[in-house]
């Protein structure tokens, strides 16, 4: 089975990055017979220089890389197939995307007064009703800068992607059980108009592009994400916050009557409502991560793994999420009863690599468990390890999770570990055994021992990223248990 992803503008793009570092981390995407799922993000927004949306697509290129230098492996460390949407073309066309964005054609440098072709209509009762739908700022709004939140712009510019040769590569390559799942903002302009268009586009049953009867009666789940952060106020800009309420209210009112069609529909929030900079679009958007985004990412992997008897036939369930405790700073007590069970071990693990790559792995090549396996100086200086294993810890991970921890609300499942002596202190809101490391030794001196233990593993070649990722998945899941036990 596929699962193909729509994240919808900037609020989709951070969604996606969050599951992003949860495959990573070594969580399954999987059906309910517990059979892998392969993922096929797809981002959609027009704002072609929206940093939250560069940095997804990037954070998923890297991982894609990482996947594949990890030899099919069933488990652990970045072992959820993930692809683009061209990745199931045999012969990809130049008409498209290559990357995990799409490409809108006809948006560059375009106004949405030209995008209409306004100026070419004839008809002066055609043209009146339009000037009385749009302001003139809506008319002179330069498309490659998003829609500004406004939904009834985006509306008209994202409904072409029906038309496109990305929705047709989509349509055909579609299978009987694949599902569509489509996540993104409510009170921002793209998530809220694209929603819509898109599920129009899918149960339509004029559509007859490829597959259109197994897209038309597929599972198709939903994320609608409410406010969940705040602007400052800047009169120079036309995105104001305090609206953000109002239009998510319309929003759904809008779809209580006119959205149908969704097999599950997941809903989050949150009213501590962090402060980010005003930046209607382009590089300076770069908001944060947020916990929000982190717990709306696991609606995906609950959506893949329900089974189909939950969902089909057509019959809309609806999903809500609470913390455990209202407080400004989580952690992995106060979350939620049984969110941490999902996540935190892998991510602990995760955390263990991050800080083992900054402190710990070049110093440690005279370690058996290093020579045996071929981990030696030029093993850490390669393209695979340097470029991707290292830079996906260092810039995008571990970006990540001091973001999640600095945010209004916080979410901080580590404490600062200055060095690896005693890492049975990392885990917050969460007691460690009484079984304590061996010994309090040098840095890193307990997972060396660990490594030890285990020696030679079976996947990949000696001296592969493969091997390594799957020696340090062992040893970590080792270490977790040793410390913490099981949640």
């Amino acid at each position: 089975m596929r699962l193909f992803v729509f994240g919808i503008g900037g609020t989709g793009g951070r969604l996606m990055e969050a599951l992003t570092f949860l495959l990573a981390a070594g969580m399954k995407m999987v059906d309910a017979d517990g059979k892998p799922v392969e993922l096929i993000p797809i981002l959609l927004d027009t704002d072609a220089t929206n940093k939250d949306t560069l940095d997804g697509v990037s954070a998923l290129e890297l991982y894609s890389r990482l996947h594949s230098k990890s030899d099919s492996a069933t488990e652990g460390f970045f072992s959820t197939s993930m692809g683009p949407l061209a990745s199931l073309a045999q012969e990809v066309s130049v008409d498209v995307s290559r990357t995990f964005r799409l490409n809108y054609r006809g948006v560059e440098n375009a106004t949405f007064r030209k995008f209409i072709g306004f100026d070419q209509i004839d008809d002066p009762a055609t043209k009146r009703l339009l000037e009385a739908l749009y302001s003139d700022d809506n008319m002179n709004d330069h498309l490659t800068g998003g829609f500004l939140g406004n939904p009834n712009v985006g509306a008209v510019v994202l409904s072409g992607f029906k038309n496109s040769p990305d929705f047709s590569l989509f349509a055909n390559a579609f299978s009987q059980n694949d599902r569509v799942f489509i996540a993104g903002s409510l009170f921002g302009g793209t998530g809220a108009a694209g929603l819509p268009w898109l599920l129009k586009a899918l149960r339509n049953h004029t559509q007859k592009t490829g597959s259109a009867d197994a897209i038309r009666n597929s599972a198709i789940g939903a994320l609608m994400v409410l406010p969940y952060f705040k602007l400052q106020e800047d009169s120079k800009s036309r995105i104001d916050s305090s609206v953000f309420i109002t239009k998510t209210k319309a929003a759904l009112s809008y779809y209580a009557t006119h959205v149908r069609g969704l097999n599950a529909v997941y809903y989050i929030a949150d009213n501590a409502l962090s402060t980010y900079a005003n930046h209607e679009s382009g590089n300076e958007q770069s908001n944060d991560a947020h916990v929000v985004e982190l717990l709306g990412a696991l609606a995906i992997l609950d959506f893949a793994r329900a089974p189909a008897s939950n969902l089909l036939p057509q019959g809309e369930k609806y999903y809500e999420y609470a913390i455990n405790a209202d407080n400004q700073e989580l952690n992995l007590s106060t979350l939620g009863v049984q969110t941490p069970t999902k996540f935190s071990k892998q991510l602990t693990q995760l955390q263990m690599m991050a800080l083992l790559d900054a402190n710990h792995f070049r110093q440690a090549t005279q370690a058996t468990w290093a020579k045996v396996n071929g981990f030696n100086a030029a093993f850490y200086d390669s393209s695979d390890y340097r470029d991707g294993l290292a830079s996906f810890l260092q810039t995008y991970y571990s970006t990540w999770i001091q973001q999640l921890a600095s945010n209004r609300r916080a979410f901080t499942p580590f404490r600062t570990v200055p060095d690896l002596r005693d890492m049975s202190k990392m885990l917050t809101g969460r007691d460690a055994n009484k079984k304590r490391f061996w010994g309090p030794g040098l840095s890193g001196e307990l997972f060396d021992i660990a490594a030890n233990n285990i020696r030679n593993v079976e996947h990949g070649a000696i001296g592969s990223l493969a091997r390594f990722v799957s020696l340090w998945w062992q040893v970590t899941s080792d270490v977790y248990d040793e410390s913490f036990g099981s949640m």
